[in-house]
């Protein structure tokens, strides 16, 4: 992905720019707005409903530990959807803005999965014989929409600790 374009999308979609108070921008205003619950212990919440092991199993999945590390290293002071970069106030607002962006491609593929599911679901009634294809159909959409809402789950958490590093060290 061009991170030029990945720049200019987050750029167009970040909260400043909802001067035009549509209905959709308000909700998009609240829906980033943490809620009290999240914020309770600073997201032990997400941490009770296993964020860490997804995240574990983010990295496991995505090839070796040691390369994550290299990564993650080459990326200080450039803050992305995965790292938050050094801990200046300009970074740690544009991985806020990033992690917005992530949760809003994650949203919109949990709900064309969990959109898809009951539709299966209906023709799979409504056809009255049921398939092993429709039925591992069903099982993939499923499994599709938890995975997708553990990564949103994902993006919450960080959005919200790295808020509350904004708040103690800048008073943001």
């Amino acid at each position: 992905m061009n991170n030029d374009n990945l720049e200019e999308r987050l750029e167009d979609s970040s909260e400043s720019k909802y001067t035009n108070k549509t209905f959709f921008n308000k909700y998009l205003e609240y829906y980033f707005k943490p809620k009290s619950f999240e914020r309770w212990k600073n997201g032990r919440l997400y941490e009770y409903l296993g964020v860490r092991t997804v995240q574990k199993l983010i990295v496991y999945f995505r090839g070796d530990a040691k390369r994550e590390q290299r990564i993650i290293e080459e990326r200080v002071g450039k803050p992305d959807g995965y790292t938050r970069g050094d801990l200046s106030k300009d970074n740690l607002q544009k991985y806020i803005r990033n992690t917005q962006y992530s949760e809003k491609y994650h949203l919109k593929r949990f709900a064309q999965g969990a959109i898809g599911f009951p539709i299966l679901l209906a023709a799979e009634y409504l056809a009255n014989s049921p398939s092993l294809l429709n039925n591992c159909t069903i099982a993939a959409f499923s499994i599709y929409s938890i995975f997708q809402g553990s990564l949103i789950m994902l993006q919450r958490y960080h959005r919200i600790r790295t808020m509350n590093i904004l708040e103690k060290r800048y008073g943001v």
